[in-house]
């Protein structure tokens, strides 16, 4: 944990969220959890509460923010049910095309899912989630490109040998190491941070991108979609067994219906 980190889950504003919401568990999620952060990049934190379905306007958003006073660093909360955590055949959630970069860290948990806080009664839960973060991953990446074609536009344009500037490619290049158990390197995960700024901030400098590494991308990319493509069965098995984790956590702990939209 570093150390603004570290300093806000020892201040009263911190204590204050857990006094007020109860939450069962706050983690780190977005770009610092997925190794993508700049130097200045914000903190987003994950909020995790026991209701069913979305939870409503009562919980904070990302509108809820925090100033570290010292280097000016931004601490976002966003707040999931328990159910947002899936997206696997009978269990979980409908994708919300407006949050689909951080719903694609959450469910990957980033690579280091750093929780901050976990209430007493969800800890054997977050250890079942936390230890088979890897599992969900793979069956909700898959169900994503299937069903909701979020990331397939990536391998689309590696298959066809496309390059233009989209900020997509870096969270799907950290798709293809979640789904292949290709852990990236420091170094490639600042590459990848570097692609996702430039896409938007210096196109010309992402179009002059060498030959070779964009060929290396795209083998990536296209391996992640020749292993969906070719492997159903593989993956709808990752699906029922993330099924059946959401269906173990829900025995051991029953969230609540209220302050759930729908």
């Amino acid at each position: 944990m570093d150390r603004i980190l570290e300093a806000y889950t020892k201040s009263r504003f911190f204590q204050e969220m857990i006094d007020t919401y109860n939450p069962l568990v706050i983690f780190l999620t977005g770009s610092r959890a997925m190794g993508l952060q700049r130097e200045d990049s914000d903190y987003d934190i994950c909020m995790l509460v026991d209701v069913i379905g979305k939870p409503d306007s009562s919980f904070p958003d990302n509108f809820l923010q925090f100033i570290h006073k010292e280097t000016g660093r931004t601490l976002h909360y966003f707040t999931r049910g328990l159910q947002e955590l899936f997206i696997n055949k009978d269990a979980g959630r409908e994708i919300d095309e407006q949050d689909r970069y951080l719903w694609k860290a959450l469910i990957e948990l980033g690579f280091d899912a750093e929780p901050l806080y976990i209430r007493d009664d969800f800890r054997q839960c977050w250890e079942k989630i936390y230890e088979n973060r890897t599992l969900l991953a793979k069956a909700s990446l898959y169900e994503i490109y299937y069903n909701y074609d979020i990331g397939k536009i990536c391998i689309i344009m590696a298959r066809n040998g496309d390059w233009f500037p989209n900020k997509d490619l870096a969270y799907a290049l950290m798709e293809c190491a979640a789904v292949l158990g290709d852990t990236p390197t420091e170094e490639e995960c600042s590459r990848y941070e570097w692609l996702k700024r430039s896409s938007i901030n210096d196109k010309e400098a992402f179009m002059a991108v060498p030959e070779a590494e964009k060929q290396g991308y795209f083998a990536k990319l296209r391996a992640l979609g020749d292993l969906f493509d070719d492997n159903p069965e593989t993956f709808e098995g990752y699906k029922a067994q993330a099924d059946q984790i959401y269906e173990e956590i829900k025995a051991l702990f029953q969230p609540e219906a209220e302050h759930a939209e729908g």
